[in-house]
């Protein structure tokens, strides 16, 4: 019989009022939402503001499956802030929290993370600011996959 770990160390939180939880876990960091551009989703950006600080910045121009092109433009934004962000809260599905983890990988600068994605080198040079994921789908388990910086 052979003989197997695994560790995957992701806290989840789970059950009803969990999203009124996000305050206390943003604290009084700066954050930025990341999330689709819809009514609901937009609607609960803004409740979470209205229980917690203003955001940063709203990345709300995610769509299925990201491409270099626009996870570029969506940095380049961050970059501009005054105010960088000490964590990304993602509300939403697989696309919404991968790009919330693109997004924390490279501090601003893109191309940090298209270059170690396409030559699996300069890992140094990625951030590793926090992630707080909202999933709002199932399937993906975006959320809970171990593709994180140490």
């Amino acid at each position: 019989m052979a003989v197997w770990t695994y560790s995957n160390p992701v806290q989840i939180h789970f059950g009803e009022g969990g999203f009124d939880a996000l305050p206390a876990l943003v604290g009084d960091r700066s954050y930025c939402v990341v999330t689709y551009g819809d009514a609901f989703f937009l609607s609960l950006v803004e409740r979470l503001a209205k229980r917690s600080k203003l955001p940063v910045a709203v990345v709300s121009d995610v769509a299925p499956n990201p491409d270099f092109d626009q996870l570029s433009r969506q940095a380049q934004r961050l970059a501009d802030l005054q105010l960088d962000p000490d964590v990304f809260v993602a509300i939403g599905g697989g696309s919404v929290i991968d790009t919330a983890k693109v997004l924390a990988a490279c501090g601003g600068d893109f191309g940090k993370v298209r270059d170690f994605l396409t030559t699996k080198r300069g890992e140094e040079r990625l951030a590793a600011s926090q992630i707080i994921a909202v999933p709002t789908t199932a399937g993906t388990g975006s959320e809970v996959t171990c593709w994180r910086i140490p």
